[in-house]
């Protein structure tokens, strides 16, 4: 083979990704040119490799299952690129190392028509062994992996992973009566981008993080899309680990009442969970649509020795009932409730609260706007400097050890102690006021 027709090779495959049948069929290539092409492009095969059509209508999971399979035996990595592919069957990527993806190459789904052999489509290890078998690892996407249901007829779940040492570029899930996208006992892996949109139910939530028996850790998150869930929206429950910016815009409450829920909010049903360890969360934006019939989201956010920041929740009513040595910057909600014992040396900085705050122990408030504030029951050691606070609802006699100092209320002082639980705790030195303001 001449010099020249190697170059003339390698610029083929580099620049325009044409397929080794194809130049088998021009007659300008030498037999010896085209075995050196074959060799060059089979680090990687395609569903069309295995006679897919690609066109999003034939059913294409026949030649995908083939093309998973050779390329599990022969080590190689898979093109899912000039699609799109209807499939009807699961599709199982756990002892694949390498998938090269974008739009194209989406996979396409009437969950009618669907014979899921484990409740998901696509799965990056096995939703139905421990957390410590059939896990994919070491496994790298380049581009972007997309799931696309084309029908909520029928429950079904988009993307299942279990793994560790994960490199995930992108992945979008879109219209799913179900999980959008579930990480189970997933560590040490990235994750670019993570969108889902319009799926989730009252029973599944949209995007989750879930511990499967063991814990999810060490994950690392640029951008998680939660957009238009159904009830469920996020459920996020990991250690060790940088979430960057959640953006779960206009979600759409379909009960108030899930029957089996105490929580500290008194509401009886949770939109979004956040139960985090040892972790750091940059940004939230999180919002209920016009559209839905209930307008209070209902949120869990429980922070152990982790940091929250920047977050936009005023359509939220939050509860926590966990947290210790943990921060909150910049929170706004419509209210937050803390409740329990396991909650002690908190830090909330320029909280904004439009209807009402009950804090517990141990717990410091600096700067931020407050409309109404309740000590709870027991509350002890808590602190509050320069907080705007509009008025004081609750302060039972229990409370020990309060302490204002420099904050500014939106009333009389006369208003705050003619209370005679109040006045007792003022004159028995258990709430101190230090350079307040009354205005």
């Amino acid at each position: 083979m001449n010099r020249r027709n190697i170059l003339k090779c390698f610029a083929l495959l580099s620049f325009s990704g044409v397929s080794t049948k194809l130049l088998a069929n021009d007659p300008s290539y030498e037999k010896n040119d085209i075995e050196v092409l074959k060799k060059i492009h089979h680090s990687s095969v395609s569903p069309k490799d295995f006679g897919a059509v690609g066109d999003g209508k034939a059913n294409d999971t026949i030649a995908v299952l083939k093309m998973i399979d050779y390329a599990v035996s022969h080590s190689l990595s898979i093109d899912l690129r000039g699609g799109p592919w209807k499939i009807s069957n699961t599709i199982d990527f756990t002892d694949i190392k390498e998938i090269s993806c974008d739009w194209t190459g989406r996979f396409i789904v009437d969950p009618v028509n669907f014979d899921s052999n484990c409740s998901y489509v696509v799965t990056l290890g096995s939703p139905d062994s421990s957390f410590r078998s059939r896990r994919a690892n070491n496994l790298c996407i380049n581009g972007l992996l997309c799931i696309v249901s084309t029908s909520k007829k029928k429950k079904l779940n988009g993307l299942f992973i279990k793994g560790s040492l994960l490199k995930i570029d992108a992945i979008r899930v879109i219209g799913f009566n179900g999980e959008g996208v579930n990480i189970s006992a997933t560590w040490d892996s990235s994750f670019v981008s993570i969108s889902t949109e319009d799926c989730g139910n009252t029973e599944y939530y949209q995007f989750s993080i879930n511990r499967y028996g063991d814990t999810s850790n060490c994950l690392f998150i640029g951008r998680l899309q939660c957009e238009r869930a159904n009830h469920k929206c996020f459920s996020i429950e990991c250690i060790r680990s940088v979430i960057n910016t959640i953006h779960a815009e206009r979600t759409i409450i379909l009960i108030d009442d899930e029957k089996n829920k105490k929580i500290p909010s008194k509401l009886n049903y949770v939109n979004v969970k956040i139960d985090v360890g040892n972790t750091t969360i940059n940004q939230i934006f999180h919002d209920v649509s016009k559209k839905s019939k209930y307008k209070k989201s209902s949120v869990l956010l429980n922070i152990d020795h982790g940091s929250i920041k920047d977050v936009q929740m005023n359509d939220s009513v939050i509860s926590t009932s966990f947290g210790r040595f943990s921060e909150y910057i910049n929170i706004s909600a419509r209210s937050w409730f803390f409740s329990g014992n396991q909650i002690t040396n908190n830090v909330i900085s320029n909280p904004k609260i439009l209807q009402d705050i009950t804090v517990i122990n141990d717990t410091k408030i600096q700067y931020g706007k407050i409309n109404n504030l309740s000590l709870g029951a027991g509350c002890s050691g808590s602190y509050f400097l320069n907080v705007n606070i509009a008025g004081i609802n609750t302060i039972p006699d229990t409370v020990e050890s309060c302490y204002f100092q420099a904050c500014v209320f939106e009333c009389e002082y006369d208003a705050i102690i003619n209370r005679d639980s109040l006045k007792k705790n003022i004159e028995s030195k258990k709430i101190i006021f230090n350079d307040c303001r009354y205005i």
